[in-house]
């Protein structure tokens, strides 16, 4: 159901498969930090391991019933910041900006598309963390983690867990890993809108700080 005679991916045309669009977000914190949530082990996606900050699947909610103008990429960006509020127990007000930074498609899950998005936050890693994490999304969250990334000038998209806390690289969800590798692309890429501001976030050297756990 997923490869044809050939051994090639079936287009998502052909698919017999379900027709679910995974969304990610990376969120950084206006210090700076990325936030990353641990999974339960009951959860379907990825159990027990460490998720973007927001992760799931796009839902008919995502889409208006006035949706008439939106883009794939505006559906994706509001479904991406949907899951991150929920997971994260963060407002509409508490997003600054959000942009795609690529997809990819999740074989072991039938290939489901997967996209990944960039969040800038207006919240500081310590208002976030203060949060905790709403009772309806304890089934699937089981804390909510603020990690400082490698140095810029270690990104690199073809060893993405590299740019993670040495301490949570084994437990990352292949999700967080995708959306580190689109990140890593785009931030060498001039005409990325996010670009320069999350850089100004990023010290070019910064100190390796424990990763700190909120409620």
């Amino acid at each position: 159901m997923i490869l044809d005679q050939g051994g090639k991916l079936l287009t998502f045309r052909r698919s017999r498969l379900a027709n679910t669009i995974g969304v990610s977000s990376l969120a950084f914190t206006a210090d700076g930090q990325l936030i990353l949530v641990a999974q339960a082990k009951d959860n379907v996606g990825s159990p027990g391991l460490i998720a973007p900050s927001g992760s799931g699947a796009l839902e008919p909610r995502d889409v208006p019933q006035d949706g008439t103008g939106l883009t794939l990429g505006d559906i994706v960006r509001r479904g991406a910041e949907r899951e991150l509020r929920e997971e994260c127990h963060i407002s509409e007000q508490d997003i600054e900006v959000s942009a795609i930074v690529g997809h990819g498609r999740w074989v072991s899950r039938g290939a489901m598309p997967e996209f990944c998005v960039v969040t800038l936050l207006h919240l500081t890693s310590d208002e976030v963390l203060d949060r905790a994490v709403r009772l309806v999304e304890r089934p699937y969250v089981t804390e909510v983690l603020a990690v400082d990334l490698a140095p810029i000038t270690r990104w690199n998209p073809k060893k993405p867990l590299a740019m993670l806390p040495e301490e949570i690289r084994g437990s990352a969800s292949w999700p967080l890993a995708l959306g580190l590798a689109c990140l890593a692309q785009s931030i060498v890429d001039q005409s990325w809108p996010l670009g320069q501001e999350l850089m100004q976030r990023l010290p070019a050297q910064r100190q390796r700080r424990p990763v700190r756990e909120g409620a």
